[in-house]
């Protein structure tokens, strides 16, 4: 069996391999039936030569190749051509780490090239480990992780911690396990994780942050808004990058937010859990309620609120509830005007975060 390991969630991705290794090799073999090497060490003919032994003791032979990007280009090739012999009493498996991105597309080289990706494909299986992002994946997926990580230390959470932390943390396991690492040291001997202990410890999520800047901006808070520009530009990544990239997130809350003032307008039953119904129309004649999810859906294709975490769902509302919807279309003017500002970036026409301030200035005043 041949495998490709890919992806951003690098925590299941190194589990999953654990389990692999574990299931088909005998720890008193795996001197013999376990190779293990990395892609800017190896070649062609070691990879096949080492897929193709026959196992000593134990169910099959697995072959590691770690970092396989990093496998010279013109040996990926040829490994692409020559899959079909490896032999069937081995496990190879193609491991990359999480790849680098660059202004929201993957950077060149992060992953293997398409050759070999297609011929594991058609010999093998591609496992793509993706950091989780939808509504019942964060329910039935993230939430019992984290609340285990603390719970298998001694210590009680509440639900509500549990949500706080995955809120400011994310969804990649590498991160929450991280994160719940420094939390849990911090409470030391204290048997409750409080709300306080995780804001005092846990990063906010670049995410966060565009929810707590949009707040601001909603709330005509000039100062402390461009104040939160900095907080957005503290990582040390290059400038214009970052800058694009608070686009790029600034863009999405506004379909949320869009999103947001139509679930407002046609009364779905979701606004009542965060708004109250003095906010709430009486709802639009001949539109059934029931009909609304599956509608909605259509003009929201892979972006819709509904699929969103309840904790995204009730800031996106918070800041629907004060927004309009010729608000929401004057920020996408604004948003398009500073992209095109920072794409057309050339080190004389202001630095970026001084556009992205520029664009604050805008969206405040609408």
């Amino acid at each position: 069996m041949i495998y490709l390991m890919k992806g951003s969630d690098d925590y299941t991705k190194n589990k999953e391999l654990e389990k692999l290794i574990k299931e088909n090799v005998d720890e008193d073999f795996d001197v013999f039936d376990l190779e293990e090497c990395f892609g800017d060490n190896v070649t062609y003919d070691r990879v096949i030569n080492g897929a193709s032994i026959v196992p000593c003791g134990t169910k099959k032979r697995v072959f590691v190749v770690r970092f396989a990007h990093k496998i010279p280009k013109e040996d990926q090739k040829i490994i692409a051509n020559n899959l079909e012999n490896v032999s069937k009493d081995a496990l190879l498996i193609f491991h990359t780490p999480a790849p680098l991105i660059k202004d929201g597309k993957i950077s060149a080289g992060s992953e293997v090239i398409s050759e070999l990706e297609k011929a594991i494909k058609k010999h093998g299986k591609i496992l793509d480990f993706a950091v989780l992002t939808k509504k019942t994946d964060i329910t039935n997926k993230v939430i019992p992780f984290v609340t285990k990580l603390f719970t298998d230390q001694g210590k009680k959470i509440s639900p509500s911690c549990v949500e706080l932390f995955v809120e400011r943390v994310g969804a990649d396991f590498v991160l929450l396990n991280t994160e719940a690492q420094k939390v849990l040291c911090y409470a030391m001997d204290e048997s409750y994780i409080t709300e306080d202990m995780i804001r005092n410890v846990t990063s906010a999520t670049v995410e966060e942050k565009i929810f707590e800047f949009l707040d601001l901006v909603t709330d005509k808070n000039v100062i402390r808004a461009v104040k939160g520009v900095d907080n957005l530009f503290v990582d040390g990544n290059d400038p214009r990058a970052t800058a694009l990239k608070v686009i790029t997130l600034l863009r999405s809350q506004v379909t949320q937010i869009w999103q947001g003032l139509i679930l407002i307008k046609i009364g779905h039953p979701l606004v009542n859990t965060f708004i109250s119904q003095k906010f709430l129309k009486a709802g639009t004649p001949g539109i059934k309620k029931e009909d609304i999810a599956s509608e909605y859906h259509k003009y929201f294709p892979g972006a819709s609120l509904l699929s969103k975490a309840p904790w995204q769902q009730s800031k996106v509302l918070k800041i629907a509830k004060k927004s309009s919807f010729l608000s929401m279309a004057k920020w996408i003017l604004y948003l398009e005007e500073a992209d095109a500002n920072l794409k057309n970036y050339d080190g004389d026409s202001g630095e970026p975060e001084d556009i992205i301030k520029m664009l604050i200035y805008k969206l405040v005043r609408v």
